[in-house]
């Protein structure tokens, strides 16, 4: 789900972002946009939304709309400032935070797999980890060649939703 950034506009999360001081009602009508557009989706995490997440108002208004409809909320942690995986807990609903960013701005092999480790040992140690990649070429490369391996080591991939019933 889009969201305000820090230094907003530029960079621009595009249109239909959540910003900093709407209503309830208007982050609502965002979010059923969004659902409309994906509507098997399950829950949403933020894109870009370093001012919004940030902001306890909107947070608070957003944890609720999600709520209503019955989805999660991954905190995709793009600022130390985060304050909406605590609002989510807050609201009751069911939420994780990300643990790494496997490529972000990055499409070297080398470092997407170093940043998968990373997450890999976090997993070992905690029990579990979220991570988030995005559709790069070199991200799927990496992926396509390294689950297997890393399954065949004993490391159980899951979906978010699967990871939160099993917490």
């Amino acid at each position: 789900l889009p969201m305000e950034p820090q230094g907003y506009p530029d960079p621009d999360p595009g249109p239909k972002a959540v910003m900093v001081g709407m209503s309830e009602q208007d982050i609502g009508i965002r979010l059923d946009e969004a659902l409309a557009a994906m509507p098997m989706i399950t829950g949403v995490n933020n894109h870009m939304g370093s001012a919004a997440t940030s902001d306890p108002e909107t947070m608070a208004a957003l944890m609720k709309a999600l709520r209503s409809r019955h989805l999660l909320f991954i905190d995709s942690l793009t600022s130390s400032e985060s304050v909406a995986h605590a609002e989510a807990k807050k609201t009751g609903l069911p939420t994780a935070r990300n643990r790494i960013f496997l490529d972000y701005d990055n499409e070297n092999h080398t470092t997407i797999k170093a940043n998968l480790e990373v997450l890999v040992r976090t997993a070992r140690s905690s029990g579990f980890a979220l991570g988030i990649g995005h559709p790069h070429p070199a991200t799927a490369d990496v992926l396509a060649r390294e689950i297997p391996r890393l399954a065949a080591e004993g490391v159980r991939f899951v979906t978010v939703s699967e990871m939160l019933a099993l917490q």
